[in-house]
This record gives C-alpha cells, sequence and structure tokens, in this order.
C-alpha cells in the first residue's frame, strides 16, 4: 500500500505527511522501511528529509529499521559533516554493538581518506571489545599498504594488555603481511613468550598450518611440549608434531613414558599407535604403558590401542585378560566418579568384541561378574553374561 501511494499520488500534498506517519508509527518494521525507502525516493532533495531520517536512525527501535536508515544516510549524504558526526555518535556511543559494528563499517567505507579515520578505527579495535572484529578487518582492508599498519600490528601484537587484541592483531599480520620476512619470526616468539597461553597455542596453531616447511618448527613444537607452564599448549603442541622426521617416534616414546602430564602421555601414545604400529617397539611400548602408567585413562588408552591393532598378535588375547583381571583400577566416592574409566571394563569390551567364541570369554565374565570390586563393572559383566545367555555363541 505504501509502494502504490507514493507511486501513484506523489504530488499530492498528503502523501509526504502520510508516508512521514507511517514511519514513525506502524507497528510493522518492515512498513516503516518501505515508507523511509519511499520518502528518500521521491523527497529527498527537500532540506527537511535528512533531519527526519537522522531521528528515525536514532529514535527508531528497530535495528533493522535504524541501520537501513544509516546506510542510505550514509550513501546519500556521504559529503555532510553531519552525516560524519552521525555515524561516529552510533559507532562510538550505541548501547547496540551491531549498530556499532555497522556504523563503524559505513565510515571505513565512505572516509577512508579522511585522515583521522584509520586512528579513530584503531581507538575502537583497542577500546571496543564487541566491535573489535570489524575495526581490525576494516584496517586491513583499507589501510593495508600504509606501512605505518603494519607497525601498528606488530606493536599490538607485542605489546597491547588485552589478550584478545594480541592475538586479534597477530591474526591480522598472518593474513595480510605472511610473506613479510618478520612475520614468522614475531609469531615465533608469541609461541614461546606470550604471558597468556591461548595466544601461545594460537601461534602454534599458525606456524604449523602457515610454515611448517620451516626447518626450525619441528624444534619448537619439541620446546613447547617439554617447556610451556601450560598443559593445554603442552597437549596442542605434541599434536602437531608431524610423524615424517626420524626423531619424532624417539621423542614420542619418550613423552609417552616420562611426561608429567596424563593427557600429553595419552596423546603420544595415540601418535605412535597412528603413525608407528610397524615397528617392533610399539607394541612393547604399549603393554608397558597398559601395565604401568599411573592413570587409569592412559592405561586404557593403550589397552584399546592394542586392542584394535594386534588383535591377531600371539598373546595379546591373554594379555587382554590379565589386563581384565589385574589392572588396580579403583573407583572412589567422589562425585562423578560413575564417569571414570576402568581399564578392566575397556580390555573385557575389546575381549566380547573381538574374542566371544573363545571358551576362555565366558569363564572371564562369570569371573568378574561374580567377584570384581567395581560394582559398575560388575554390572557391566552380568548384562553381558545375560546377552550371551540369550545367545550362546555357534548357536
Amino acid at each position: 500500500m505504501v509502494y502504490e501511494i507514493a507511486k501513484s499520488w506523489k504530488e499530492d500534498i498528503d502523501t509526504l505527511p502520510f508516508l512521514k506517519d507511517r514511519a514513525l508509527n506502524d507497528k510493522n518494521n518492515d512498513v516503516r522501511i518501505a515508507a523511509l525507502q519511499e520518502i528518500i525516493k521521491g523527497w529527498k532533495e527537500q532540506p527537511e528529509i535528512f533531519s527526519f531520517l537522522k531521528d528515525r536512525a536514532l529514535n527508531d527501535e528497530n535495528y533493522n529499521v535504524q541501520s537501513f536508515v544509516l546506510q542510505e544516510i550514509a550513501q546519500g549524504w556521504k559529503d555532510s559533516l553531519e552525516t560524519f558526526l552521525l555515524l561516529k555518535d552510533f559507532a562510538t556511543n550505541d548501547e547496540s554493538w551491531a549498530m556499532r559494528s555497522f556504523a563503524l563499517q559505513e565510515i571505513a567505507k565512505g572516509w577512508k581518506h579522511s585522515p583521522e579515520t584509520l586512528s579513530w578505527l584503531q581507538d575502537r579495535a583497542l577500546n571496543d571489545y564487541n566491535v573489535r572484529s570489524f575495526a581490525v578487518h576494516a584496517i586491513i582492508q583499507g589501510w593495508e599498504d600504509f606501512p605505518e599498519t603494519l607497525l601498528w600490528f606488530k606493536d599490538r601484537t607485542l605489546n597491547d594488555q588485552d589478550n584478545d587484541m594480541r592475538r586479534a592483531a597477530m591474526q591480522a599480520i598472518i593474513q595480510s603481511w605472511k610473506e613479510d620476512p618478520d612475520t614468522l619470526t614475531l609469531v615465533k616468539d608469541r609461541a614461546l613468550n606470550d604471558e597468556d597461553k591461548d595466544v601461545r597455542r594460537f601461534a602454534i596453531q599458525s606456524i604449523t598450518e602457515g610454515w611448517k616447511e620451516d626447518s626450525d618448527i619441528l624444534t619448537l613444537l619439541k620446546d613447547r611440549v617439554l617447556n610451556d607452564e601450560d598443559k593445554n599448549v603442552r597437549r596442542f603442541a605434541i599434536q602437531s608434531i608431524w610423524k615424517e622426521d626420524p626423531d619424532t617416534l624417539t621423542f614420542l616414546r619418550d613423552r609417552a613414558l616420562n611426561d608429567e602430564d596424563e593427557d600429553v602421555r595419552r596423546l603420544a601414545i595415540q601418535s605412535i599407535t597412528k603413525s608407528c604400529k610397524e615397528d617392533p617397539d610399539t607394541l612393547t611400548l604399549l603393554k608397558d604403558r597398559a601395565l604401568n602408567d599411573e592413570d587409569d585413562y592412559v592405561r586404557s588408552v593403550a589397552v584399546q590401542a592394542i586392542a584394535k591393532v594386534w588383535k591377531d598378535a600371539t598373546h595379546t588375547f591373554v594379555f587382554l585378560c590379565d589386563c581384565a583381571i589385574n589392572d588396580p583400577f579403583i573407583r572412589g566416592q567422589e562425585e562423578f566418579s560413575f564417569l571414570l574409566t576402568n581399564p578392566r571394563q575397556t580390555a573385557l569390551e575389546a575381549i566380547l568384541q573381538h574374542y566371544s567364541d573363545k571358551p576362555q570369554t565366558l569363564e572371564l565374565l562369570e569371573a568378574i561378574s561374580s567377584n570384581d570390586p567395581d560394582e559398575q563393572l560388575k554390572e557391566f559383566a552380568k548384562e553381558e553374561l545375560a546377552k550371551l545367555s540369550e545367545n550362546p555363541v555357534g548357536a
């Protein structure tokens, strides 16, 4: 209806007041936008229209209406200082981060050649967390060729007090200046020396994705596995180590045996199993970890690996039976203890999967269902016994 009235009765003196009323008072957001669109299309040159639109941008309660009006003002009155000031006010002070980011992007697109725009965007990147990514992207898009832009990002990567800003600045450098001779050096430094674990982890990830061919990267990853103070960084670093290097297996074996963090040992075991299963010493290592690691879950992982890869090897069945009976796991009374992994159950599950037809398997289930100290495992064994009774093997 709004469109038809504006088209057919444009010359009627009541048409503009009607459209303004709909733009102000209609309860439907789309109708208000349509009315504003027709006002701009037909009456843009009238002096009071800018003030009317500005009022709608400031006072309409709907984001879609506000952003529509702001975009129209930015495009239709881009040479007006008042437009620039209006957008800056939105980008700086609006309660909605979506409106702030929208206004910021309009400024970056329309006022790139203003001498203060770059410094203003840098200020927004530093001081408004919610629009930071938009500000950083706008800086790269509009000022990537400015030497001072890279220098600013380097300074933020090294010296900003905010962890997220250092990460965002480093990401910007990697995306836009990866080939710069100083970029890899900077990222290596952050992987080693940044005070925040997430920044160090991001640096490690970026290095392994972008510079894997660099001869020093493997050394850096091994250093982080050994020396980073945060266990999550160490875990990520060991996952990032590639297996083609001839010394990698030796390093992974050492970590599987000696690392103080159980998850690093677990990840080392999984890497060895995946990449070095043909090595004759791998099964020996896994058996050692299945028997002797102090962590229940690590022992379970080793048991699973043996059952999966070496199920046809001589003595594997006997070894798994021994684990199902003799692993030292104790389920405590603490909260969520029911979620703990019992290596004895892991071994029993592997036996049921691969050796259900062996007579010893039924005997093992009967023994565990009667005597195991872990009530949860006893119940599991009883359930499996009932299944076998209903569907005997070979029946």
